[in-house]
């Protein structure tokens, strides 16, 4: 049961913070107990507000993530993630899907900056973000393989704690 209305139109998860965006990007997150969390809104495409204390079922959570990406954990310099963050907010104006739901990092950002330039600051917890320090980050495998424009991700070096990785939506 919800504790506060969750809102997956368009417009709110592909321009802003969002708690159903933060909500997929903590589960992921969690599910590899990985330093960084990412999901990009476009893949959120329920199109609906929720009430505070709905009780989400599975079939809400799929038809909200309906597209069969894979929770994937990769091995990323603090560079990358950087680059990633600048291109999920690259096209903010345009609320194209690439926007950057994220867990565990804290970004300050100015969206009225050039592109590539609008990031100030992140912070992972507490502690700044070191561009030579290697991360462990979920995500999907849209996203790491370079998809919304993440090629900073393509790179990366996949870890797979689990043995195998599962649909988002699961």
């Amino acid at each position: 049961i919800t504790e506060t209305e969750l809102d997956t139109r368009r417009e709110r998860v592909r321009t802003a913070e969002n708690a159903f965006g933060n909500l997929v990007a903590d589960a992921i997150r969690d599910f590899y107990d990985a330093d960084i969390g990412l999901m990009n809104g476009g893949g959120i495409r329920g199109n609906k507000v929720y009430p505070p204390n709905t009780r989400l079922t599975r079939g809400d959570i799929h038809r909200e993530i309906p597209f069969r990406n894979h929770v994937v954990q990769l091995r990323v310099t603090g560079s990358q993630i950087r680059d990633a963050i600048e291109n999920g907010l690259s096209r903010i104006q345009d609320a194209k899907g690439r926007f950057p739901h994220v867990s565990g990092i804290t970004v300050e950002y100015n969206s009225d900056l050039l592109p590539g330039q609008r990031v100030l600051s992140i912070k992972v917890g507490e502690e700044a973000l070191e561009p030579q320090r290697n991360y462990t980050l979920a995500t999907i495998n849209f996203l790491a393989e370079g998809g919304d424009g993440y090629d900073a991700l393509g790179g990366a070096e996949k870890l797979d704690l689990h043995g195998s990785s599962r649909l988002l939506w699961e």
